[in-house]
């Protein structure tokens, strides 16, 4: 799922393989991608299957963008 505010706000819910594998999508989005000013977890839990085996992570990001991602091209 996915939620977005006008100032730049966007709630993703999401699934990882793994918190390891969660901890490196966290680190590529606060590193490496300019137009995100900030990174939160705001929650994550362990997915298990009816036989209690674990299977992936569900959890629930907070982006700051920096708003002009959200302007067209030459608009003002």
């Amino acid at each position: 799922a996915l939620a977005a505010t006008q100032d730049g706000g966007v709630t993703v819910t999401a699934r990882a393989t793994s918190y390891t594998a969660l901890a490196r999508q966290l680190t590529v989005l606060q590193a490496g991608v300019p137009w995100i000013k900030e990174v939160t977890v705001v929650a994550a839990g362990l997915v298990r299957s009816k036989e209690n085996i674990e299977e992936s992570v569900e959890f629930d990001m907070a982006l700051r963008l920096d708003p002009s991602v959200f302007k067209a091209k030459g608009a003002e």
